[in-house]
């Protein structure tokens, strides 16, 4: 389903941006499900997320986030204030 072409334009090519909120607005629900749904969901999903904050926390060690876009970063209020419009970021290694 992650390559299908009915869901997603050029399926095979790496293309991030596909994540953003203007490309999930008209796509169905399930269309990606990394971890599954319902019953049948994936019992290593809290491993997965683990993992990534582990990554995370280490990508913050040793590099910069830089934000790379000239816009201004607006808050949207949802369940929790996130930025309106994603917030794309540039790594740079950091001179500690």
């Amino acid at each position: 389903m992650h390559r299908n072409s009915s869901h997603y334009r050029e399926p095979e090519k790496f293309n991030p941006c596909r994540f953003e909120q203007s490309e999930i607005t008209n796509r169905h629900r399930f269309s990606f499900i990394p971890f599954g749904g319902g019953t049948k969901q994936c019992i290593g999903e809290p491993l997965a997320r683990l993992e990534a904050s582990i990554i995370l926390s280490r990508l913050i060690q040793n590099f910069d986030f830089e934000h790379c876009s000239a816009e201004e970063v607006k808050p949207r209020p949802s369940i929790v204030l996130e930025p309106d419009g994603g917030l794309p970021m540039r790594l740079v290694k950091a001179n500690r």
